[in-house]
């Protein structure tokens, strides 16, 4: 339930967001600035796969202790999934960089989204606290790639007067 809430609600400002600097866009009369609906498009989609790395932190934090029960663990082990996390994140950027330079950035976006949801279900229906680490690990390496390939989709798809403000909309979920 506090899933489905974290994700309304962050929709909701990435929306509230993107129509406010819009707005602004057009209330000052920046020509070369103006953003069209397929670029609105292509920030709300990237802002909302970017989100799904700080919301996979964010959601499970205030639940060690649970989770510490239902694994017949320590709080201690549980927390190290943290760790194992931000460890599956920095390798994930070294990998998905390249990746993406060398494939393109479509391919890698989907294959890692729907690697990303298969470790999330493998988090969800854990046993152990040693099979969470893993799928732990795997969820933030797949999940990596969302964020890393978006900063290059932005590069690609906007010219120098647009990068900074599909940047800054970017950074906002985050």
């Amino acid at each position: 339930i506090h899933f489905t809430y974290a994700v309304y609600d962050l929709s909701e400002v990435c929306i509230r967001n993107l129509l406010f600097f819009r707005e602004e866009l057009v209330m000052n009369k920046i020509e070369k600035c103006k953003i069209n609906k397929s670029e609105i498009i292509i920030i709300l989609v990237l802002t909302v796969i970017t989100s799904l790395e700080p919301l996979c932190i964010d959601t499970y934090i205030s639940s060690f202790m649970d989770i510490a029960k239902s694994l017949n663990t320590s709080v201690a082990n549980v927390q190290a999934t943290l760790s194992v996390f931000l460890g599956g994140f920095a390798v994930g950027q070294l990998f998905w960089g390249a990746i993406s330079d060398a494939v393109g950035r479509r391919l890698p976006i989907l294959v890692s989204l729907v690697a990303f949801t298969i470790a999330t279900v493998m988090c969800a229906l854990s046993t152990s606290v040693e099979f969470m680490w893993a799928a732990r690990f795997f969820q933030a390496f797949f999940g990596c790639a969302p964020v890393v390939i978006s900063r290059a989709v932005i590069t690609d798809s906007f010219g120098a007067s647009k990068i900074l403000f599909a940047f800054s909309v970017l950074a906002i979920t985050q």
